[in-house]
């Protein structure tokens, strides 16, 4: 579904964070690659289906903050799917700066509850590691964070986690090389190490350990 005709409100933190509470349930949110997507996707989807396994669908929502982008891959959101066919209600929390940008930019199918985040932000953090306010709502509502390769916004997202002490799970899961150069191409970007940023924040966190 296009964002131009998705009738979602936009609303605070402090709104969406009470909202997904009182869902009432545990709250486990996936983090990774989005459009850029990944160089194994059979081998994430075996590992997100071993993730979701280990909970129960009945007391669990799945949760994810990427949107699907014309033209690229579906990335993390492919989640969606393998909860959906568990029975788990799924949860999208996307910052409102996507609504710019309605053309390129669709909510994930499989999609329960929807939640746009005021944020002119794409997420992560600030130069000064202070957290978005999408970053702020996904610390406040996780309960686990699975994590699966990742650029500059989740791994900002991984160390706010890590930093507060959370459950956190990191699948080293590189991104996917072709629409990676293509994309390096067409924006003038370098990318020579595709195992994303977030891959490094996992790996000096445990090298400090």
């Amino acid at each position: 579904m296009e964002l131009s005709t998705h009738a979602a409100a936009v609303h605070d933190v402090d709104t969406v964070v009470h909202a997904v509470r009182a869902l009432g349930k545990l709250v486990l949110t996936f983090g990774g690659f989005g459009e850029l997507g990944y160089d194994d996707e059979a081998q994430v989807l075996e590992r997100c289906s071993a993730e979701l396994d280990r909970h129960d669908p009945a007391s669990t929502l799945v949760a994810t903050g990427t949107l699907v982008t014309e033209g690229f891959r579906t990335g993390i959101a492919m989640v969606y799917a393998l909860a959906k066919a568990r029975g788990f209600q799924t949860v999208g929390i996307h910052p409102s700066v996507a609504l710019h940008h309605p053309k390129r930019h669709a909510i994930a199918p499989g999609v329960d509850h929807v939640f746009l985040v005021e944020d002119a932000t794409w997420g992560g953090a600030d130069e000064a590691g202070m957290p978005s306010n999408t970053l702020q709502v996904l610390l406040a509502v996780s309960d686990e964070f699975i994590v699966f390769g990742g650029g500059q916004h989740t791994a900002h997202e991984l160390l706010a986690f890590l930093n507060a002490g959370k459950s956190v799970r990191f699948h080293d899961a590189p991104m996917n090389r072709a629409t990676t150069d293509r994309w390096c191409r067409d924006s003038g970007v370098r990318i020579s190490d595709y195992r994303g940023a977030a891959f490094h924040v996992w790996r000096n966190r445990h090298a400090d350990a």
